[in-house]
């Protein structure tokens, strides 16, 4: 988002636990996207997650990993999205891999 323009500069994440999920049912990541002056007004919360059809590349993913989202993608086109996980780094996959753990769907907006 940065290198895209979207933001002006780097915003610094939070960084919870790896396990925080397994222990926890709110996400720090949706509060963060929701909350964040930065980002109030520039991301939208799609009505309904289950409906995959309206996303677009560019929408942020918001993945249930546990008890709440933890794991943020980006849709691209073709049905994939991709990811940063350590220790696999950047990886592109098929959406219908992570279909069902897909609780929340962003769109940056100008």
């Amino acid at each position: 988002m940065l290198e895209a323009g979207f933001l002006a500069a780097r915003l610094d994440l939070p960084r919870p636990p790896t396990d925080y999920g397994q222990h926890n049912a709110a996400s720090l990541v949706c509060e963060f996207l929701e909350t964040h002056p930065t980002l109030t007004g520039r991301i939208a919360k799609l009505a309904d997650p289950a409906d995959l059809a309206a996303s677009m590349p560019g929408d942020i993913l918001g993945i249930r990993v546990g008890r709440c989202v933890h794991h943020l993608c980006v849709a691209l086109d073709g049905g994939r999205f991709v990811q940063a996980l350590k220790p696999h780094g950047v990886t592109i996959q098929p959406i219908a891999e992570i279909r069902s753990r897909i609780e929340v769907i962003y769109r940056p907006i100008a």
